[in-house]
């Protein structure tokens, strides 16, 4: 199965104080003993990585960057790069989903997961379940 991680989905995973960590890490280990790859895109490790560094700070955020760039090395994590096609596609269905309120990212994802027929979205935000996506969807405490 391929899933792809939204920026919510990586923070409750990655950060130990969030209310979803533990469910988090429960499901991304029950994925990985059924061969599922893991997929994000260059948009999300953006929004990720931003956002680490305004809400935990800069020795968080370069945490983040190493545990990230190390699962992309060993290829437990592959990075999908928003190319100037997907940026269009994305351009188009932001402006027909203004209502959804799904970031420009998040609809740089859902581009991806269509495209490309990804199995699934893994996320905390219940916009993506609107959009007709598959989600593993945690919900926020």
């Amino acid at each position: 199965m391929k899933i792809l991680f939204d920026t919510s989905a990586l923070i409750a995973l990655l950060v130990k104080s969030e209310a979803s960590h533990i469910q988090m890490e429960k499901y991304v280990e029950q994925q990985q003993k059924l061969g599922s790859r893991f997929l994000v895109t260059d948009y999300v490790l953006d929004e990720l990585f931003t956002r680490i560094l305004y809400d935990y700070g800069a020795k968080a955020a370069k945490t983040c960057i190493q545990v990230i760039s190390k699962q992309l090395q060993e290829q437990a994590l592959y990075l999908f790069p928003i190319s100037s096609d997907l940026f269009k596609l994305a351009q188009e269905l932001f402006l027909e989903m203004a209502v959804t309120n799904l970031s420009f990212t998040d609809v740089t994802s859902l581009v991806v997961y269509q495209r490309y027929k990804i199995d699934e979205m893994c996320t905390l935000d219940g916009g993506f379940r609107k959009a007709g996506v598959n989600v593993s969807y945690f919900e926020k405490a």
